[in-house]
Formats: structure tokens, sequence, C-alpha cells
């Protein structure tokens, strides 16, 4: 939202801006569509970063969270434009998650390392419950 982007710093000339590809893009005020529309909070818990090879088994490896965070800068297309404060929600958002690079090849295998990724994140969610 522009609201949001505003917060952290971009700059957003007017509400409504012209977007090539869409055409014109207007901020809707989340207020008109309810009065309560915020949820809860919802914590990230893990974060994946995958990368498929045909010639390599898959492998699950841990990532610490400060690579996690030059892995997240490096993907979002906009964070230049919200320089620190952006770096500073992504910081904020992985403080409590558990990061991973994932090689993925043979899908079975994949998808046992994942669901012994989350399987371990859930125990480990109710042993500090």
């Amino acid at each position: 939202s522009f609201a949001v982007a505003q917060q952290m710093g971009v700059p957003l000339p007017r509400a409504e801006r012209h977007q090539s590809a869409k055409g014109f893009v207007h901020f809707v005020s989340p207020f008109v569509v309810s009065s309560h529309p915020v949820g809860s909070i919802c914590p990230v818990r893990m974060v994946v970063f995958p990368r498929y090879a045909s010639d390599r088994s898959p492998e699950l490896a841990p990532l610490s969270r400060a690579e996690a965070a030059l892995e997240l800068h490096r993907v979002c297309f906009n964070l230049f434009g919200c320089k620190r404060p952006g770096l500073e929600v992504l910081t904020r958002m992985i403080a409590g998650a558990s990061c991973h690079r994932l090689t993925s090849g043979d899908l079975d295998v994949t998808c046992g390392l994942i669901d012994d990724l989350v399987r371990q994140n859930r125990q480990r969610q109710a042993a500090t419950a």
C-alpha cells in the first residue's frame, strides 16, 4: 500500500500512479473494505531459497539470518528505493525464522526434506510454547 511505502520513506508523489504495464493504480484504503482490516501478526517461521540442479542430490543446508537477509535483499526488486527502512523490515521479518538453502533435484527426496523441515519447526515451536 502507498501508506506503508510512505512510512518506509519511499517517495510517492501522488495517490494515483501510472504503471505502464498495469495502467492506473489507485490507493484503496483498507478501512473502506472493513472497519477492522488488519489481522493478527503472522511471524515468518522459515525462509527457504530453492535452486534446481538436475545433476545433484537434493540437499537442505542451514543459512544464517544475515546470509538470508542478503539473499532477500538480492531478490527484492524495489528494495533500493526503500533503502535502510526496507532492510530493517527484512531483518525484522526473519528475526525468528530458520533459514535454509535448498538444492532441489529428485522431487520425492526434495519433498521429504521439506516435510522434515516443517516437522522439526513445528516440534521446536511446541517445545518453546
